[in-house]
């Protein structure tokens, strides 16, 4: 067996970073997600995922956060006392519930990306196009709408809490973003067209959703929310997974 020069070394080199290169473009194509904290001028802070094209669907069955293919799990539309997702809810290939005319807006989710829509206060959701949608394997919930194109929706509620959104930036990027601390509902839409988002919804918060985040280094579980311990009341989650193979 003969030597190695130090051309023999360059290719064995490049071949290497190849290689290794291409291990880490798959771990990450695994779980793109970014987690990441950002503030106002004003001072109060926010975690964001950036979810960066993950594959996201709308499930009415209580995830398995066993299942490390799943990489987020958020409750997104409210739910009544006894178990009943309030407003209209399409999944599976069928529609229930009944349109809420207070919930604004909605999260439809059709070939694994979602769209926020303003549904002119539950006017665009006649039978015909939730039927239509369930028909082409599409999922909606209702819920709030918090900003829309750039503009923070209006709120007279004063009472504080802590707040979570879906949404879009301009240009379409997806993420979640929760705030770390306890606001008012108007202020929380102020502060998400600050950091500039463009389209929201809000998303339903508090001790009955099971919401987590999987670290994208280390594949442990973060908490989301302040409070999980009712979970088994909730009735419906988008999840957030990873790219097929």
């Amino acid at each position: 067996m003969r030597n190695l020069n130090s051309r023999d070394w360059q290719r064995v080199f490049a071949v290497t970073l190849v290689f290794t290169c291409g291990a880490i473009n798959c771990a990450e194509a695994k779980n793109p997600l970014t987690i990441e904290s950002r503030a106002t001028k004003s001072g109060e802070k926010y975690s964001f995922v950036l979810i960066n094209n993950a594959p996201v669907r709308l499930v009415e069955t209580q995830p398995d956060s066993a299942d490390t293919k799943l990489l987020m799990s958020l409750p997104i539309a409210f739910t009544s006392l006894n178990k009943k997702i309030i407003g209209a809810f399409v999944h599976d290939g069928t529609v229930d519930g009944s349109v809420s005319k207070k919930l604004s807006g909605t999260i439809k989710v059709q070939n694994n990306r979602f769209e926020i829509v303003d549904t002119n206060g539950g006017a665009l959701l006649s039978k015909s196009y939730l039927d239509d949608l369930a028909s082409n394997g599409g999922a909606l919930v209702q819920q709030f709408l918090i900003v829309r194109n750039g503009k923070p929706s209006a709120f007279k509620d004063k009472g504080v809490a802590q707040r979570r959104a879906v949404g879009t930036f301009k240009g379409g990027k997806e993420f979640i973003v929760e705030s770390k601390g306890t606001i008012t509902l108007a202020k929380f839409a102020n502060d998400l067209v600050a950091l500039g988002a463009q389209d929201c919804v809000y998303s339903d918060l508090g001790a009955w959703g099971q919401s987590w985040v999987r670290d994208p280094g280390t594949g442990k579980l973060i908490k989301l929310a302040n409070e999980n311990s009712v979970t088994e009341n909730h009735t419906n989650w988008l999840l957030v997974s990873e790219a097929p193979d």
